[in-house]
């Protein structure tokens, strides 16, 4: 399992695959969907076990973290699967990837519990450059469902990037 001081460093690498709010079209044939794992890195760590030298693609809808005091070693694993393949791991932003969430589910206290004061900031940084969401196979794929409002995925690809506490209702 990563420790709380390599998730650190693995996102700080893992934030150069993070290309915009809305990852390019893709085509394949053997998709793993893995949503809300919000800390459980046993979990991460079996699915990845279980599908990566089978899928083609592991698609990961967000919620790493907050409601566990693993959620930094969580965030960690599945960084370091994109960073292993970023072909083949997309990492989605959800609702729990913000500063307006982590205060009252525990990874702010988690973060600074296990790297110091401060040291948060570089997961905010982190969040705000996750995608909001992926096609494919001509599906949307995002966290938490199609959003009121939204008619067009290039609304998705028109929101601002990167963005720290998106306001927009679409994202």
């Amino acid at each position: 399992m990563i420790d709380a001081a390599e998730a650190l460093r693995v996102i700080g690498e893992a934030e150069e695959q993070l290309a915009g709010p809305l990852l390019d079209r893709r085509e394949e044939n053997r998709v793993i969907f893995v949503g809300d794992t919000h800390g459980a890195v046993d979990v991460t760590e079996a699915v990845i076990d279980k599908f990566w030298d089978d899928a083609d693609l592991i698609v990961f809808l967000g919620d790493y973290v907050d409601r566990s005091d693993t959620s930094l070693e969580n965030l960690g694993t599945v960084a370091a699967s994109l960073l292993e393949d970023p072909h083949r791991t997309i990492m989605l932003r959800g609702n729990h990837e913000s500063p307006l969430t982590n205060p009252y589910y525990g990874f702010t206290d988690e973060v600074t519990k296990k790297l110091g004061e401060g040291s948060y900031d570089k997961f905010k940084e982190f969040f705000q450059k996750l995608p909001y969401a992926v096609v494919v196979n001509d599906y949307l794929c995002l966290h938490g469902g199609i959003a009121k409002g939204l008619t067009s995925v290039d609304q998705i690809a028109g929101l601002p990037w990167p963005d720290l506490n998106p306001d927009d209702p679409v994202a």
